[in-house]
């Protein structure tokens, strides 16, 4: 049995407008973080308050370490959650606690979240970082053994934000606790996370580890979902147990993976790994250029309908032609 547990989750509105669910299944081990993704308006939020308790499911069941799940397990953060201006930093963290004890865990939390020397200053003279800081502490003071995150910090800086994020999960992973993110940063997903949750329609898409679900998505939505892709439509001339050898526009390709007697598919790649190399198999031009900071991202014209994206490290001119080739690391995926 899974440390925590959500089995078959439904939930369905009178209101069209409401974002459905329907039989949202999955688990985590103790210490493990999940980022949940997808469009919004798709139940992100409405999966989270129905774990939380805040709101109830039409069907399914929420467990941790086999029990139901209690106020005292977890801690919810969401991005409106209010402090009270009247007390000062160290009255926020401790409230509704007064204890020996009490008081020594607030000191913990305000040297883990770096609030030294800000115990006793009034809530108005910190910065918004410093004030997120004093959140984190107070939800954390009582050491749940679940952390709800629904996009806590969208009113930081990215850099602060990440900073912040980064203290959090450190300090989570130190206690071993169990983690559920919402998020629509994609570097967040998939830096903070041990495994992520695709969900869209009110459904489970893919849940895996974010490794996997960027190099071997199961279908074009998620392909696109987690970042850039080139598809290229080709037919499947001949199968193996573990390859399939698709001819397109670009010639014939063979990649591993299975395509389920289907007669057609998509010859997927990233654009990091499409290379740029002497002897090609594809030609083109280059119609873009986009930096990234470390890389380049280049829109390629090779003749057909649709550009294809390429991440390079080195500069290249627009209007410049080069050969690519598209062999390294694609993927199937079912048209």
């Amino acid at each position: 049995m899974s440390y925590f547990e959500v089995r078959n989750i439904s939930k369905n509105y009178d209101v069209k407008a409401m974002a459905q669910l329907h039989d949202i299944s999955f688990e985590l081990n103790q210490g493990e973080i999940v980022s949940i993704i997808g469009p919004s308006g798709t139940g992100k939020s409405t999966l989270l308050n129905i774990i939380s308790g805040d709101e109830s499911a039409d069907a399914g069941s929420v467990t941790l370490n086999g029990q139901s799940l209690t106020e005292n397990d977890f801690a919810y953060l969401k991005s409106n959650d209010e402090l009270d201006f009247t007390l000062n930093v160290i009255e926020n963290i401790m409230a509704g606690l007064s204890g020996e004890k009490d008081i020594d865990a607030a000191r913990d939390m305000i040297e883990v979240f770096g609030l030294e020397y800000k115990d006793k200053k009034n809530l108005s003279e910190l910065s918004a970082g410093q004030l997120q800081r004093v959140r984190l502490a107070k939800s954390v003071i009582k050491m749940p053994k679940l952390i709800i995150l629904d996009e806590p910090f969208t009113n930081l800086d990215e850099f602060l934000k990440k900073e912040i994020l980064n203290e959090l999960f450190e300090f989570m992973k130190s206690k071993n606790m169990t983690g559920i993110l919402v998020t629509h940063h994609l570097e967040e997903a998939y830096s903070l996370s041990d495994r992520l949750l695709i969900l869209a329609h009110g459904k489970v898409i893919q849940f895996d580890h974010p490794e996997k679900i960027y190099h071997h998505p199961i279908d074009v939505f998620c392909a696109r979902f987690t970042g850039p892709v080139n598809l290229v439509a080709s037919n499947v001339l001949s199968t193996t147990d573990d390859s399939v050898i698709l001819k397109g526009p670009y010639g014939e390709y063979s990649v591993k993976g299975f395509v389920d007697g289907k007669k057609f598919a998509y010859l997927a790649i990233r654009p990091e790994n499409v290379l740029i190399t002497p002897e090609g198999e594809v030609k083109g031009r280059v119609k873009s250029r986009e930096f990234l900071g470390s890389t380049y991202l280049y829109k390629i014209n090779t003749g057909e309908k649709n550009l294809i994206l390429c991440k390079a490290n080195q500069f290249i001119e627009v209007g410049a032609q080069l050969q690519l080739t598209l062999k390294n690391k694609a993927f199937i995926l079912p048209i």
